[in-house]
């Protein structure tokens, strides 16, 4: 066997330890690698792939898009979602949406090497515990900090999570790039979170954007 593989990740340290990996396999060879969603969806028109690697955070189409897309446009392609993200709710998201595995991005090239495996031969893989927390019984109340956010700001946070730049977000809502910045810098600190990344692990936990 063979595998077809195309990596779609726009971190390029992480593109390249990643490229590395799929080298070292020798069932397996790296077809085309794509730094978004939308030029992902390009390749797959004109290559031919088993798995796609996919990240969840990237800029013009994410993650979430490209594998809804992919899974209708081409459903036998297997996908492994790659995230720093470890949370329950992510996982079952990108499971509901057809994705054959999960993979944090600090896992070692051992237990990439046993995903794309596991995956390719039509198994389900989960990094580390996810799966026990996949399936546990929640236990948290719902996060009510949700409701402090105007709908300014709920809009804000869905351009957002599409992957967009302050920029692109400003001409969509007719407003400046540093209107935009002060507005998700407000949102990150009215929800006593870190960063971006994080704003949008909120979002998704809490339906504000699906």
């Amino acid at each position: 066997m063979n595998m077809q593989i195309i990596i779609a990740d726009d971190h390029q340290l992480f593109l390249d330890g990643l490229m590395l990996i799929v080298n070292e396999m020798p069932d397996a060879t790296l077809v085309a690698k794509a730094a978004n969603g939308r030029d992902l969806l390009r390749l797959l028109h004109s290559h031919r792939a088993d798995i796609v690697l996919l990240d969840i955070n990237m800029p013009v189409m994410n993650g979430f898009e490209a594998l809804r897309a992919i899974k209708k446009q081409y459903p036998e392609i297997r996908v492994i979602i790659l995230s720093m993200h470890f949370e329950k709710y992510m996982v079952g998201q990108v499971l509901q949406d057809g994705a054959d595995g999960y993979v944090v991005k600090t896992s070692d090239k051992e237990e990439f090497k046993t995903a794309i495996r596991t995956v390719y031969g039509g198994g389900k893989y989960f990094s580390g515990d996810l799966t026990s927390q996949l399936f546990s019984k929640p236990t948290a109340e719902p996060d009510n900090r949700a409701a402090l956010l105007t709908r300014r700001e709920v809009e804000i946070i869905a351009l957002l999570a599409e992957g967009l730049g302050s920029t692109e977000i400003a001409e969509k809502i007719s407003i400046s790039p540093r209107t935009v910045d002060t507005h998700r810098n407000n949102i990150i600190q009215k929800l006593e979170l870190r960063n971006t990344a994080e704003l949008i692990s909120f979002a998704f936990k809490n339906k504000l954007i699906s």
